[in-house]
Protein backbone atom coordinates (compact mmCIF):
# COMPACT_ATOMS: atom_id res chain seq x y z
CA UNK A 1 0.00 0.00 0.00
CA UNK A 2 1.41 3.38 -1.00
CA UNK A 3 1.83 6.30 1.38
CA UNK A 4 -1.03 8.14 -0.34
CA UNK A 5 -3.28 5.09 -0.07
CA UNK A 6 -2.62 5.03 3.68
CA UNK A 7 -3.66 8.69 3.93
CA UNK A 8 -6.87 7.96 2.01
CA UNK A 9 -7.62 5.06 4.33
CA UNK A 10 -6.98 7.24 7.41
CA UNK A 11 -9.31 9.95 6.05
CA UNK A 12 -12.04 7.41 5.32
CA UNK A 13 -11.73 6.03 8.86
CA UNK A 14 -12.43 9.48 10.30
CA UNK A 15 -14.81 10.79 7.65
CA UNK A 16 -18.01 10.54 9.71
CA UNK A 17 -16.53 12.55 12.61
CA UNK A 18 -14.99 15.05 10.17
CA UNK A 19 -18.37 15.61 8.51
CA UNK A 20 -19.88 16.64 11.84
CA UNK A 21 -17.16 19.16 12.63
CA UNK A 22 -15.49 20.23 9.37
CA UNK A 23 -18.03 19.86 6.53
CA UNK A 24 -16.93 21.96 3.56
CA UNK A 25 -13.43 22.56 4.95
CA UNK A 26 -10.20 21.33 3.36
CA UNK A 27 -8.26 18.91 5.55
CA UNK A 28 -4.69 17.69 5.23
CA UNK A 29 -3.86 14.10 6.16
CA UNK A 30 -0.24 13.00 6.55
CA UNK A 31 1.37 10.32 8.68
CA UNK A 32 -2.09 8.69 8.81
CA UNK A 33 -3.66 11.53 10.84
CA UNK A 34 -5.18 14.94 10.25
CA UNK A 35 -2.52 17.66 10.12
CA UNK A 36 -4.61 20.77 9.44
CA UNK A 37 -7.97 22.31 8.53
CA UNK A 38 -8.41 25.18 6.07
CA UNK A 39 -11.26 27.12 4.48
CA UNK A 40 -9.64 26.92 1.05
CA UNK A 41 -8.07 23.86 -0.64
CA UNK A 42 -5.50 26.09 -2.36
CA UNK A 43 -4.27 27.41 0.97
CA UNK A 44 -4.21 23.85 2.32
CA UNK A 45 -2.06 22.78 -0.62
CA UNK A 46 0.32 25.71 -0.18
CA UNK A 47 0.72 24.99 3.55
CA UNK A 48 1.17 21.24 3.00
CA UNK A 49 3.89 21.78 0.39
CA UNK A 50 5.85 23.98 2.81
CA UNK A 51 6.33 20.96 5.10
CA UNK A 52 5.66 17.81 3.06
CA UNK A 53 6.62 16.26 -0.26
CA UNK A 54 4.05 15.49 -2.98
CA UNK A 55 2.67 12.00 -2.45
CA UNK A 56 3.14 12.16 1.32
CA UNK A 57 -0.16 13.88 2.03
CA UNK A 58 -3.82 13.96 1.09
CA UNK A 59 -6.02 17.06 0.88
CA UNK A 60 -9.77 16.54 0.84
CA UNK A 61 -12.74 18.85 1.12
CA UNK A 62 -14.82 17.17 3.81
CA UNK A 63 -18.13 16.01 2.38
CA UNK A 64 -16.97 16.19 -1.24
CA UNK A 65 -17.84 12.82 -2.77
CA UNK A 66 -15.26 13.10 -5.55
CA UNK A 67 -12.55 10.48 -5.23
CA UNK A 68 -9.09 11.93 -4.59
CA UNK A 69 -6.78 12.21 -7.56
CA UNK A 70 -3.35 10.65 -7.40
CA UNK A 71 -0.46 12.69 -8.74
CA UNK A 72 2.96 11.31 -9.42
CA UNK A 73 6.03 13.45 -9.98
CA UNK A 74 8.82 12.31 -12.25
CA UNK A 75 12.13 14.05 -11.76
CA UNK A 76 15.07 13.62 -14.05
Amino acid sequence: MSMLDRQIEAYQGEERALLEKYAGKAVIFAEEKMQGVFDDPGVATYEALKKLKPGEFLIRVVGDDVLPAKFFLRVG
